[in-house]
């Protein structure tokens, strides 16, 4: 009889132990270390959590965290999400808006882009005779535009835009080439 009841009290705790993991296991892909939330937490959170995996790719590296701010206004979820990597100084931000089973991604300003990476896209934009001739200086901001907004400007692909003080160079990454330019004045 004693057996029976230590092995019904180990079975417990087992139980008790792994639904504990079960509760405590995320949606996250491969390339996110770690989650965090903040403010108003949806109920569905696996649910949007899931749908924001499918929206939000780091650039060649992984994120360290990600930080997930959400915003309840009504029936809608405004939701903005950081994502940090050691492989770069700066960070990915997305905004998106949940109403009801839709997440919508409304902008975004993706600038964890790894050094080499950066770097390339820099130097490739400066041996650009308009670019050079624009006379730019000082230290750009370097942008990755997803394919959904390239398409518009170039092709359906992740593009770089490199920019300083009134020109900005748009940079095919997989062949390091300046596919436009853009200039202040113009």
């Amino acid at each position: 009889m004693r057996w029976n009841s230590n092995f019904a009290g180990l079975l417990i705790i087992f139980a008790v132990l792994t639904s504990g993991c079960l509760i405590a296991s995320s949606t996250k892909p491969h390339w996110v270390h770690d989650v965090e939330w903040q403010g108003d937490v949806p109920g569905n959170v696996q649910e949007i959590e899931t749908a924001l995996w499918t929206q939000i790719v780091p650039h060649k590296m992984e994120y360290e965290t990600v930080n997930i701010t959400s915003h309840r206004e009504g029936d809608i979820y405004r939701i903005q999400v950081v994502g940090i990597s050691n492989a770069s100084q700066y960070a990915d931000k997305y905004d998106f808006i949940v109403s009801g089973d839709t997440l919508t991604r409304t902008g975004y300003l993706l600038e964890a882009i790894p050094h080499y990476e950066r770097n390339s896209a820099i130097a490739t934009a400066m041996q650009n005779q308009e670019v050079r001739e624009s006379g730019v200086s000082g230290n750009p901001t370097v942008r990755r535009i997803l394919p959904e907004t390239s398409k518009k400007y170039y092709a359906e692909k992740t593009l770089l835009s490199v920019t300083w003080t009134g020109v900005s160079a748009l940079v095919d990454p997989q062949e390091w080439r300046v596919v436009t330019v853009w200039r202040g004045d113009e």
